[in-house]
C-alpha cells in the first residue's frame, strides 16, 4: 500500500500541483477527469487543464509526469448513471478506461449513484452493471472502483447487490470507511463492514470523524453533524491503523487516498500543516 492524495486537495499546499505533491513527500497522484476528459484541477505549464481527448494533451501529461517523476495511480470520475443521456455517460467511462490503459493507471474511481438520483435502486443497479460490463470489455487492465458515497450507495443491500455477479478481479469498491460511519452505522458495525468489503476494495478514500462518545455505538441520522465533526485523520473515532491492517490481510495493495474534509474549515496555513500531518500519519501506519 502507499499514500496518495486527489489533485483537488493539493490546493492547501500553495505551489503548482506537482511541486505540492513532492512537498508532501509523495510521488503518486489521483487525477480527476471531467466529462470532456480534461484533468480538472491539474493544470499544465500553460495554466490550463490537460485535454486528454487529444493526442497533444495525452503527450503533454505523459511528458510532465515523466519529468517530475510522478505516477498517476488513479483516475477519479463523478459518474452519474441516473442521467438521462446514458449512452454519453457510458461512453465517457469507456474512453476513460482506454486512457487508463495508455497511462498504466490501475484503477478508476466512479460513483454508482448520484446524490440527486430519483431512480429506484433496481434501475440504478441495472445501469451501473451494464456500464461496468461494457467498459471492462473494452479495456485490458484497469479496475473500476465504485465508491460507497451518498445516501444510496452506502446501503448494505445496495452494495451487496452491486457486487453480486460482477467480475471480482476488475470491479470492486472505492472503500470509504468514513462514509460508512457518516451513513450512521455504529462504530463497531463499521469495522464489520470493512472486514466484509475489504476483499473487494480496489481503491480507498481515508477520512475520519469525531462523534460525541455517547453516540459512537448508536445508529445516527445519515450525515449527522458531519460538517462540524469531520476531523484530521489521527484525531477521529475510526481506528485507521486497524482498518489498514484489515485491508492488508485481505490482500489490498493499492492507494490510501487522503480525503480530510475538515481542512476546508481551517485557515490556509493551518490546513497545509494538517494535510502534512494526515499524510505522515498514514505513512507511519504503513511502516
Amino acid at each position: 500500500m502507499f499514500v496518495t492524495v486527489p489533485v483537488g486537495i493539493l490546493k492547501y499546499v500553495p505551489v503548482e500541483p506537482f511541486a505540492s505533491l513532492h512537498a508532501l513527500g509523495l510521488d503518486r497522484l489521483d487525477i480527476g477527469l471531467d466529462r470532456a476528459l480534461c484533468t480538472r484541477a491539474l493544470l499544465g505549464r500553460d495554466g490550463n487543464p490537460f485535454d486528454l481527448s487529444s493526442e497533444r494533451g495525452v503527450g503533454a501529461l505523459r511528458n510532465q509526469l515523466s519529468e517530475v517523476k510522478v505516477r498517476a495511480c488513479a483516475f477519479s470520475m463523478g459518474t452519474d448513471f441516473g442521467r438521462e443521456d446514458q449512452e454519453a455517460e457510458v461512453q465517457w467511462l469507456v474512453d476513460a478506461c482506454r486512457l487508463a490503459d495508455r497511462f498504466g493507471v490501475p484503477v478508476i474511481r466512479i460513483d454508482p449513484a448520484a446524490w440527486s438520483a430519483k431512480l429506484e435502486d433496481d434501475e440504478v443497479l441495472r445501469r451501473i452493471k451494464g456500464a461496468v460490463a461494457r467498459a471492462l470489455g473494452e479495456s485490458e487492465r484497469v479496475a473500476l472502483a465504485a465508491e460507497n458515497h451518498g445516501p444510496v450507495a452506502n446501503k448494505e443491500d445496495f452494495i451487496e447487490r452491486m457486487l453480486e455477479g460482477t467480475p471480482s478481479g476488475r470491479f470492486g469498491l472505492t472503500l470509504d470507511v468514513g462514509n460508512l460511519y457518516w451513513f450512521g452505522n455504529p462504530l463497531d458495525h463499521v469495522y464489520d463492514l470493512v472486514e466484509r468489503y475489504a476483499p473487494r476494495a480496489r481503491h480507498t478514500h481515508i477520512k475520519n470523524i469525531a462523534y460525541p462518545a455517547e453516540t459512537r455505538q448508536t445508529r445516527r441520522e445519515v450525515g449527522w453533524r458531519y460538517k462540524e465533526l469531520s476531523c484530521p485523520l489521527p484525531d477521529g473515532d475510526i481506528d485507521l491503523k486497524g482498518v489498514v491492517a484489515t485491508l492488508s490481510a485481505a490482500g489490498y495493495k493499492g492507494a490510501l487516498t487522503v480525503e480530510d474534509e475538515s481542512l476546508a474549515r481551517l485557515p490556509r496555513e493551518e490546513a497545509e500543516k494538517q494535510l502534512r500531518r494526515d499524510v505522515e500519519y498514514l505513512q507511519t501506519i504503513l511502516r
